[in-house]
């Protein structure tokens, strides 16, 4: 998805529609976390009549959120994003088409001059401690679908906000609508205008506010244009710190056409991109480009036919969904090994459309279960790393047939010969050839043992490895050098080497963390991880082995910093004994 300085954008046009009122949730609240940037939970709501979303795009840090009968609450969030950038989440309500996902029976899109009438309540909770804005984001686009990035206008409310950030774009002046003050920003993107609207005003809630009057006001500025689409209105809280307790407690817009526009008295034309994609030995999902709509009609949804044989015509016969009102479906029930031929019809009030071009798609062979154990592992070694840390590392195991190794069980004790159980397992479901065992006793033997897993089980234990680790006074004497060049505004590099101390390594492990928000964008000659500030990173095949008193060159990422401090981290240990960092 593309991403603006003030918010991730959103929607995606779908075809005109009736009047719509409110929105409810399951009736069971349910939570949902999500701790990876780049990643989306979304959630229909009232039968797919809205959307709930929790957008994470901007930070890996922990979101949950619980979702209740009339909206949300975000019950765990401690971002710690900048905030003259981008925010961290986008956690939200929609009505319309977002981004190809468009809701059920949705008024939208209506072209702003046709729009009749328009009108939104919302109500929030918006404790303090945090810094966000709680606003209505509003999509135009200058024809009425679109299957990527709307090319119009954005329009924003913001009925409160809390903390540093601002809108995009620049302050133009101060505009009143319906008796409430407003400063009005604006500004453009790539390929959009933006509009906002921030009440001088803070409220917690908003009872059938009229959307009409702020079209107007963005026509006349020049920024929208009465020929663009109406086609997406949605709300929630663009989060840069804090989060924890910001809730929307219930949400609703409607809209509808002007009256001006007559009856319908023409049948859809025939729907297009239609494209099979398999699933599974059962499954074919189906989607396809959202029909558009006849003057003064509206697509009520769409027939799905289906058929073994090429060239079918559809039929009573071979329907197998009616009024699907998504522009995607999934057939289930299916056959494996067999291709299937699929055609759908458009329908709205005056009748149904000529088929649409046949796709077709075919299941995959049945699965086959795994029912056999792995063998056990070899190559186990143990190297002390530390007074208080035992490196392993072990050679990958080949499968079963049918079967794949999920992960790797270790086991340890102070007993040789021991046997493996669950009160002397160390780590479970490791995915990796390599583990490192830390919070050990000084001066003291332990002795290692681990097992593969399989769908089907366990394997038998591996042979045993030991190590002693070091005495407690012991240093490895190491130092890192990190060098940061070259560097922006915005992003920069760092280059590392690593001077190993007076204990040779069969593999090593860096960690540090960062203090000032960097984010590392990629990295060469190691395996890195970061979550939040912390950074870890692993040797690679090809560099593991380090002899005492070896150098290590050749180590660096490019990553990206907050523009004001970019200060090299004060503390950096490899194989867990803190290191001289220059």
């Amino acid at each position: 998805m593309k991403i603006r300085s003030a918010i991730q954008t959103l929607a995606i046009a779908s075809a005109v529609g009736l009047i719509f009122l409110g929105i409810s949730a399951p009736a069971v609240a349910q939570s949902e976390c999500s701790s990876s940037a780049g990643t989306q939970y979304t959630d229909a709501l009232d039968g797919g009549l809205y959307t709930f979303q929790m957008n994470e795009w901007n930070s890996t840090l922990n979101e949950c959120v619980t979702i209740g009968s009339l909206g949300f609450t975000i019950t765990t969030a401690d971002f710690t994003t900048a905030t003259n950038g981008a925010p961290a989440t986008y956690t939200s309500i929609y009505r319309g088409c977002h981004w190809g996902a468009c809701t059920t029976s949705n008024p939208f899109p209506i072209e702003e001059n046709n729009i009749g009438s328009a009108s939104t309540s919302v109500s929030i909770t918006q404790p303090s401690g945090s810094q966000n804005d709680s606003a209505y984001d509003i999509w135009f686009n200058q024809t009425s679908t679109t299957t990527g990035q709307p090319n119009g206008t954005e329009i924003m409310i913001w009925i409160n906000h809390q903390g540093a950030p601002q809108p995009a774009g620049s302050d133009v002046g101060t505009t009143t609508i319906d008796g409430a003050s407003y400063a009005v920003w604006t500004g453009t993107e790539s390929s959009w205008n933006i509009v906002s609207y921030v009440a001088s005003t803070p409220v917690t809630s908003v009872s059938s506010l009229n959307l009409l009057p702020f079209f107007a006001d963005a026509v006349s500025r020049g920024s929208l244009k009465s020929t663009w689409w109406l086609i997406d209105v949605e709300y929630g809280f663009e989060v840069w710190t804090g989060g924890q307790g910001l809730a929307v407690n219930s949400f609703s817009v409607s809209a509808a056409a002007g009256s001006s526009g007559g009856t319908c008295s023409a049948a859809p034309s025939a729907p297009s991109g239609l494209a099979a994609t398999t699933s599974s030995s059962s499954v074919i999902n189906l989607a396809w480009t959202a029909d558009t709509a006849p003057a003064n009609c509206t697509i009520s949804g769409y027939n799905v036919y289906r058929s073994t044989t090429s060239g079918f015509t559809p039929s009573a016969g071979n329907e197998i969904a009616s009024g699907v009102t998504a522009t995607s479906y999934s057939s289930t029930g299916l056959t494996a090994s067999t291709t299937y031929y699929y055609a759908i019809e458009a329908v709205d009030s005056e009748g149904t459309s000529a088929e649409s071009s046949q796709a077709s798609a075919k299941t995959s062979a049945a699965s086959v279960s795994c029912t056999t154990l792995p063998s056990a592992p070899i190559g186990l070694t143990a190297t002390a790393a530390s007074s208080s840390a035992i490196s392993l590392s072990w050679t990958a195991d080949t499968a079963p047939a049918n079967c794949t190794i999920s992960g790797y069980n270790v086991y340890s004790s102070t007993a040789s010969g021991f046997t493996p159980s669950s009160s002397n397992q160390v780590v479970s479901g490791a995915t990796g050839t390599s583990y490192t065992n830390t919070g050990l006793t000084a001066s003291t033997t332990y002795y290692y043992k681990i097992a593969a897993v399989d769908a089907d089980g366990a394997s038998t234990a591996s042979s045993q490895a030991s190590a002693e680790t070091s005495s407690s006074g012991s240093t490895s004497g190491c130092t890192v050098d990190y060098t940061i060049s070259p560097q922006n505004s915005s992003a920069f590099g760092a280059a590392i080497k690593i001077i190993n101390g007076s204990t040779a390594l069969s593999s090593w492990t860096l960690t540090w963390s960062f203090a000032n928000g960097q984010t590392i964008s990629s990295f060469w000659n190691g395996v890195e991880t970061q979550s939040g500030t912390s950074v870890t990173v692993k040797n690679e095949s090809y560099n593991g082995t380090l002899a005492a008193g070896a150098t290590l060159s050749g180590l660096g990422f490019n990553g990206t910093w907050n523009g004001s401090t970019n200060s090299i981290p004060t503390a950096i240990s490899l194989n867990g004994t803190a290191c001289t960092v220059n």
